[in-house]
């Protein structure tokens, strides 16, 4: 039988292997939970970053292509702004230009993209006032607001092109403007020749209240009175309506038939450079202009030498003078109508310095409607006057020719 001390040893000992190796395995198991823990936590922290990631690049897609949509709408004004001249092909280049900047606008700091939309949003204005352009020219062209003649000016062609859609403007340095006679010229400096070429109704407004004012003088005067006509005072009155022009506005002067005046400036200074008696320097003609025109003047001035001498005087170079020319000539105009104004009457009779004594009776005189009879000479000026088939200068004629000649 066996010892039961030593059986009761044995069992102890196993229990105590059997306790360590159960502890031993609970350990084990302890280490392998742990590791699954920290496995797990790895997981879920790199799950939670791959979905951040995920988040930030949905964001940032976002993010993109609401800035795209920025600058498409900038972009979509540019093309909204192209005048419907532009042929499809033309119109396609032009967005896909405006296009090309897209990616450098989205991927550019803050800076480069405000800059990027303020020059699209610039160009579009530059298309839109090119447009604007287009229909002034048009405008004032049909309701024949320009004065006759502008278009002998040499730039004529290239505005009557833009207006019917044959010349489109051109880009140069980030700016539109216009090929104009083979020099790209600005789209303000192409605005401001327009206004040039408009008839001068502010001079012509102007010009006509100083005449006024020096006939409703005239007209009441007496005889007796100092009727010699006050030049240096109306001299001083042209020369503030005349003298802060610019250039563009006195060219288009002398090519406009004032109220009042029987031919436009160019034409009178035509007339009289064509006129072997005229003395050149009276019209404002000096020396340099000769020789600048290239004319020979000793035999005689021909037509095409007349209008080469003319361009001369009309320059941009010779301003001033052509404004004391204009002044000149005005001034001549108002003191014609202050002559033929002055009439004062007396009981006896009309008095003028260049006739002495004129009757009142009346004589027959040929008129408009015929040969007529007045008694007095207060009766055939009224009747002249509210004659609707004479013209103002018919009139003035008509009256001076009964007075002065036919023996009133």
């Amino acid at each position: 039988m066996a010892n039961r001390s030593l059986i009761q040893g044995a069992y102890n000992i196993a229990r105590t292997r059997t306790k360590l190796n159960l502890a031993k395995t609970g350990n084990r198991l302890a280490v392998i939970n742990n590791l699954v823990g920290g496995f797990n936590m790895f997981q879920g922290a790199m799950f939670q970053k791959d979905q951040q990631a995920r988040e930030d690049a949905r964001l940032a897609l976002a993010m993109k292509e609401k800035e795209g949509q920025k600058y498409d709408e900038a972009a979509k004004r540019v093309i909204d702004s192209v005048g419907a001249d532009y042929s499809l092909e033309e119109t396609k280049a032009i967005h896909d230009k405006v296009m090309s900047g897209r990616n450098d606008y989205i991927n550019g700091n803050d800076f480069e993209k405000i800059m990027s939309i303020k020059n699209l949003n610039n160009l579009a204005q530059q298309y839109k006032h090119a447009e604007e352009v287009k229909l002034d020219i048009a405008k004032n062209y049909n309701a024949q607001n320009f004065y006759d003649g502008w278009d002998l000016d040499p730039d004529a062609k290239s505005y009557l092109d833009i207006m019917n859609g044959d010349l489109l403007p051109e880009m140069k340095e980030d700016e539109l403007g216009y090929n104009i006679n083979g020099e790209w010229t600005t789209m303000n400096t192409v605005q401001s020749k327009i206004q040039g070429f408009l008839k001068p109704n502010d001079f012509i407004k102007e010009f006509s209240g100083v005449r006024k004012k020096w006939t409703d003088i005239s007209s009441k005067m007496q005889y007796g009175q100092n009727t010699d006509f006050p030049v240096e005072n109306v001299t001083s009155d042209m020369s503030a309506v005349i003298d802060e022009l610019p250039f563009e506005k006195l060219k288009a002067i002398t090519l406009t038939k004032m109220p009042g005046v029987k031919n436009t400036f160019m034409q009178n200074q035509y007339e009289k450079l064509t006129n072997p008696e005229t003395n050149l320097s009276d019209l404002g003609i000096t020396p340099d202009m000769i020789a600048d025109s290239g004319v020979n003047v000793s035999d005689g001035i021909s037509d095409q030498e007349a209008v080469d001498l003319l361009a001369e005087l009309i320059s941009p170079e010779n301003e001033q003078l052509l404004k004391e020319e204009l002044n000149r000539y005005f001034t001549l105009n108002i003191g014609n109508h202050f002559e033929n104004t002055w009439r004062p009457s007396a009981v006896e009779g009309f008095r003028d310095r260049r006739n002495p004594y004129i009757p009142k009776e009346a004589i027959e005189v040929e008129t408009s409607t015929g040969r007529r009879s007045y008694e007095t000479i207060d009766e055939f000026i009224l009747d002249v006057r509210n004659d609707e088939n004479l013209t103002i200068e018919e009139k003035e004629e008509l009256i001076l020719d009964g007075i002065f000649r036919r023996g009133f």
